[in-house]
């Protein structure tokens, strides 16, 4: 349901703990509404009035729609980390990442980009994915090039086909691991932003363990 639809209750904040629960159990998104959701529900009462202003501000953003493509998650997360000098964590920026994979994903591979059997086979990892930003501009990078390569034989593109592409991206193409689960979380939201309305059988992300348990000493992604 819109934000704008959940602004008309007057209740709002139970409005949002009720639809949040509806998402959780019906869709999907756990990580992240289930403990937006329990935020809600421990808030003190008269509380609503922020809540809606914290609702205007993300109305203003997705109407930005310019906005929605340069990682906010990404900038707040690392902000927001504490501990990311000692974890080795550091933000890569959307310019930087959109320019690699552009460059990555250019003229040399020779592969027929509109073949959509072949480019599942294609497989991109970033073994310290953070909040997504490699993965994501890989995506919008294969993407452009399938666009480009099907428009060029002049078939039709239609909503169906983008979706089995994305949805080829998310399931077999794109991998992801890093040390923080709630890295791991980030990108999966990050990439299924690219299109929420499909859903997914598998993601191809994973949290390796770092640190000392039973087996030794572990790595992360070195020692994966």
């Amino acid at each position: 349901m819109p934000i704008k639809k959940l602004l008309e209750r007057s209740d709002f904040g139970q409005a949002l703990a009720e639809h949040w629960k509806f998402i959780c159990a019906e869709i999907n998104y756990v990580p992240i509404f289930s403990i937006a959701r329990d935020i809600v529900l421990e808030l003190p009462s008269g509380s609503d009035e922020d809540l809606r202003e914290l609702a205007k501000y993300a109305l203003r953003i997705t109407t930005r729609k310019a906005a929605l493509r340069h990682d906010l998650m990404g900038r707040v997360y690392h902000l927001l980390l504490h501990d990311a000098k000692y974890l080795g964590t550091y933000y890569t920026s959307v310019g930087a990442a959109t320019l690699l994979l552009k460059l990555s994903l250019g003229k040399a591979w020779n592969i027929d980009w509109s073949d959509l059997a072949r480019l599942r086979q294609l497989r991109f990892a970033d073994l310290a994915c953070g909040t997504g930003t490699l993965l994501m501009a890989a995506s919008q990078a294969i993407t452009d090039n399938f666009v480009h390569a099907t428009a060029a034989k002049g078939v039709k593109i239609d909503t169906s086909l983008l979706r089995e592409l994305h949805r080829a991206i998310m399931e077999d193409i794109t991998h992801g691991y890093d040390v923080l689960l709630t890295a791991a979380h980030l990108t999966a939201s990050t990439l299924a932003l690219l299109s929420p309305e499909i859903a997914f059988r598998k993601m191809q992300l994973y949290s390796v363990p770092l640190g000392k348990d039973s087996s030794g000493v572990r790595l992360g992604s070195i020692d994966f």
